[in-house]
This record gives structure tokens, sequence and C-alpha cells, in this order.
């Protein structure tokens, strides 16, 4: 059975209380990662970077590339989930080459192109990998024009479903199918026999955290969830909470279990009940959390945004429990990313302006 993994950056070392902890790696990158670096899964460990028109996969114990392919300039990358076809995981790409748009899978193993298909217009957004339980894997990628593409794991095209405009990504995968974000305010609307009417309405398309028939969303200065459920080929949702906050969001939640886990331009974390909103936690960060988290051992990392500095959190009481510093003038650019025995991070090293994946040690206990 084909499946996909959602890809999480994670692992965070505890705190240092005087200067910043010696890295265990620390190699140059060719530019800044637009996408990067992510766990792969399997074994050994590795990285994957997308600098925007180049991928690559390097080895998590020297950093080193294992192989590097041109994807051309421009082009949305699936950074959220990997799907697996025959060739094992891969990565979905949808942009245009050489003047045509078009749609590649991927295979994480080796870097070679799994599926190389001509869409039928240029996409506006990632592919987005859908397992299911009764079918096989499938793609589906939001094209101009308010269509959307959906290919199956060999990269032929299935259909291509007319669901209005504007279409606002990320698609997202849910209860076995997909859906995409259409409307001003946006509206999240299966592809399949969908319905409008009482699905999730006024939320950020940017901020949707979707696991089950949970999804939960930014919509202002509030974090709102819905419960979804799929009957007679159609999807409802209703409404099971929304709390305000003191600024918006940037970052799509968390969803952990029974907690949502919300952060916040205000520079707080937030712990809520999934099932029906209750504030299980307020922790503060002091800096807005623009990014995504990631996820390991019962705990919840960030990298705030405009510093050099990867803040841990508790998921339980959402105490703060470690905090790994930079050195002085220097700036994370992404999200901490786990792989083997280190928690990685490209950082931009002043003066000089250079770039580099750093590998720091994971916690002992």
């Amino acid at each position: 059975m084909r499946r996909s993994w959602l890809i999480g950056a994670c692992l965070i070392p505890a705190a240092a209380a005087a200067g910043p902890p010696a890295p265990h790696l620390a190699v140059p990158l060719p530019a800044a990662p637009v996408s990067g670096p992510l766990a792969i899964p399997g074994d050994p460990p590795a990285l994957l970077l997308w600098y925007g028109d180049t991928l690559e996969k390097r080895e998590a114990a020297t950093g080193e590339p294992v192989w590097r392919i041109p994807l051309g300039p421009g082009g949305h990358l699936q950074s959220r989930a990997f799907g697996e076809g025959r060739c094992g995981p891969a990565v979905g790409w949808a942009g245009v080459k050489d003047g045509a748009a078009e749609f590649r899978s991927i295979c994480l193993a080796d870097g070679r192109i799994a599926a190389r298909t001509p869409l039928p217009r240029s996409p506006v957004g990632a592919p987005v990998p859908v397992p299911s339980p009764d079918r096989p894997l499938r793609w589906f990628v939001p094209l101009e024009g308010g269509t959307v593409a959906e290919m199956d794991a060999e990269g032929g095209v299935r259909a291509v479903h007319v669901v209005g405009t504007p279409l606002v990504p990320p698609l997202v995968a849910l209860l076995g199918g997909a859906a995409a974000w259409v409307g001003d305010p946006p509206r999240l609307t299966p592809l399949e026999r969908h319905r409008r009417r009482g699905l999730p309405e006024g939320a950020d398309p940017r901020t949707a955290a979707v696991e089950g028939d949970c999804v939960v969303a930014g919509a202002g200065r509030a974090a709102v969830a819905w419960s979804c459920r799929r009957r007679h080929g159609r999807i409802r949702c209703r409404r099971l909470w929304r709390q305000r906050l003191g600024a918006g969001l940037t970052a799509p939640p968390v969803i952990d279990g029974g907690r949502v886990l919300v952060p916040s331009l205000d520079t707080f974390l937030y712990g809520f009940a999934r099932d029906n909103g209750h504030l299980l936690f307020r922790s503060r960060a002091e800096h807005r959390l623009a990014s995504p988290g990631a996820l390991f051992d019962g705990r919840i990392a960030f990298t705030p945004a405009a510093t050099a500095e990867i803040l841990v959190f508790d998921r339980g009481d959402g105490r703060r429990v470690a905090t790994i510093r930079g050195e002085r003038g220097e700036l994370f650019l992404t999200p901490p990313a786990p792989a083997g025995d280190r928690v990685f991070v490209a950082v931009l090293a002043f003066p000089g302006e250079k770039v580099e994946l750093r590998g720091y040690p994971l916690p002992s206990d």
C-alpha cells in the first residue's frame, strides 16, 4: 500500500547558559534554502534542501551532498508531506521547465525522476500527495483558472477538477481526498462531489493544519477548529471552537493528539484542548513565533522570527525547557530539522553573509 509521511522538523538540544553550544557539524551551503533542511525518512539519516531552482539531498552524518538536480527557476515543491511510489519515498514538484508546465515526482533515494508529466495549465501551488486505504496514492496540483489536476502515482493525469476562483494554495489532504481553498474569504471545498455549505470559511489557508477529521487554522486574530466528515461522497464540517489570540498566525498549528498547539505572532505559544478549545496553557516565547513548530519526545520547538535561537517547550504543560543560541550576528533561517543524533538548521552568518548547514547535538535525556 502506498502512503505518505508528514514532514516535521523536530529535535532540540538543551540550553547553554553561557555562549552558544558547539555544533556537531557546520558545512557551507551554496545559497539560502527556500525550503529545508527537511528530514528524509529512512536509514541512513539524510536531509532535503531546495534552493528554488535546485534540489539536493545531503548526508546527515557529514552534511555532504548525495545528489543534486536542477529543476528550473521558480516552481512549487511539496514541503509538508512525502508520497511513496514504485521507487519508495518521493517528493512532488510542479513548475515551468523550458516554457512548458509540468509535474515531477522525484525519488528521494537517488534523485531520479519517477514521473514527468505535462500539465494543462501553469501550477500555482505545490503538489499534495493524498493516500487512501482503498486506492493508490494520488497527487493533486493546483493550477491557474481555479482548476486542480489529479495525478496517479506514476504521474498520469486522471482528471482536472474545476473548483472556482480565486483558488488559494495550499491544497490539503482531507478524509482520503483533496480539498482546495476557494473564494474570498477562502472556503475549504472538497474536489469530489463538493458541497460548499457548512465548510470552514474565513480561515487563512497558509495556516491550515489537518489531522484525521480535524481542521485547525488561523482566522484573523483567532484560532478556529472544525470537525469534518464524509458521507455519501460529500464532506461536511462543523465548527468546534474559536479562540481569540493577541495577534494572528503565519504558521500552521500543530494537532498533537488531544491538544492543539498554536504559535502566535503575539509572542506566545498556546495549548488548547482539541475537542472543545479549552485553554491548557499560554507560554511566553519573547519573540514572534512565525514559522512551523517541530515535535519530538514530548516537546515542540520553534525558530522565532529574526533570531538565532531555537526555543523548546514541553507539549504537555507549555514550560520552556531549553534554548539554543547561535553566535552574535547570526540569523537562523529555517525551522529545526531532526536527523540522526543532530538537529539541523540553516544559518546566515554575518559579516560575509555566508550560509551554513548546522547540526547541533540532540538532548541526551
